[in-house]
């Protein structure tokens, strides 16, 4: 049996020499895509970049939007009507999705797409949208209403620098958006790292990851199903929470640390060139850990 637990261990105690020849991008990140009906857009790998596929990955995934024009009628002052981008699911059978508020109730639908080569616009179809039920004044009820039915009725998104225009059937005048920019939901991480290179972490659910990160800059990640990879990592002079891992001297992709405590690490994972992220939620070996034969 593989006693990687004491493997991981061991090596935290030691200092090696950064190691990159080889290195392997970790495999519960490499095959989550964004399927749509008739295109299939990956953000997490750098293959076949569209001008469609940067246009969702690059700068649609993950940014909210809000309504500022509805078909040219104008909006309620300070009544919130939102669009937001994300991904479904964490399969390879990933669809694009659409959340947000339509100014009383909260929405979701799934977005399909088609590949076309231009740049700034791309063909979407908005699915059956489901909301919640709660009711409001008539004017704002009149005004999501209008909304969710331009949604439905949708058929192009052209994106101008900070505005989102949605065109849709039936009319002559397009959706309006400007871009929202929320504060992320994150818990402060601590700046003091050394709770981070004193132990080996163990990632959740049933693929199970050892991960160790080393004062000197290494970077382990191994399993009991996959050999090891060895890669760099340094940390953002601008945000000391960040730590950037690097791949034959390249970025890879970033860790936010969320948490750090002495018995649980999360991280958020962001690919270099990509709106797309991932939680990961890892807790401290305590014991040794072993692999069936």
């Amino acid at each position: 049996m593989q006693k990687l637990a004491t493997l991981a261990l061991a090596i935290a105690t030691i200092s090696l020499s950064p190691i990159q020849a080889n290195a392997q991008f970790p495999n519960q990140f490499q095959n989550q895509s964004i399927v749509f009906k008739s295109t299939k857009f990956n953000c997490l790998t750098k293959e076949v970049w569209s001008p469609s596929k940067k246009l969702w990955c690059h700068q649609l995934v993950n940014t909210e939007w809000l309504l500022e024009d509805l078909n040219g009628a104008g909006v309620i002052d300070n009544l919130q009507s939102t669009l937001k981008f994300t991904q479904a699911g964490t399969s390879s059978q990933n669809t694009g999705q659409i959340t947000g508020m339509g100014g009383c109730n909260r929405y979701i639908s799934e977005l399909t797409t088609r590949e076309i080569n231009r740049p700034s616009e791309l063909p979407i179809r908005i699915k059956a949208i489901a909301t919640t039920q709660k009711l409001c004044s008539p004017a704002v009820m009149n005004q999501e209403q209008k909304f969710l039915a331009a949604l439905r009725q949708a058929y192009r998104i052209k994106l101008d620098g900070s505005f989102l225009w949605i065109y849709v059937n039936g009319s002559d005048r397009p959706l309006k958006f400007t871009q929202l920019n929320p504060k992320p939901d994150l818990k402060p991480a601590n700046n003091d790292l050394s709770q981070l290179f004193s132990r080996a972490w163990q990632t959740q659910g049933l693929k199970k990851f050892v991960y160790v990160f080393l004062p000197n800059g290494t970077f382990l990640e191994t399993s009991c199903n996959n050999s090891y990879a060895i890669t760099t990592w340094t940390i953002d002079k601008t945000a000391p929470q960040v730590l950037k891992v690097q791949i034959k001297q390249k970025l890879a992709f970033t860790l936010t640390i969320l948490e750090l405590t002495d018995t649980n690490l999360q991280l958020q994972m962001k690919v270099a060139n990509s709106n797309a992220t991932e939680n990961i939620k890892l807790t401290a070996i305590s014991e040794e850990l072993t692999c069936g034969k």
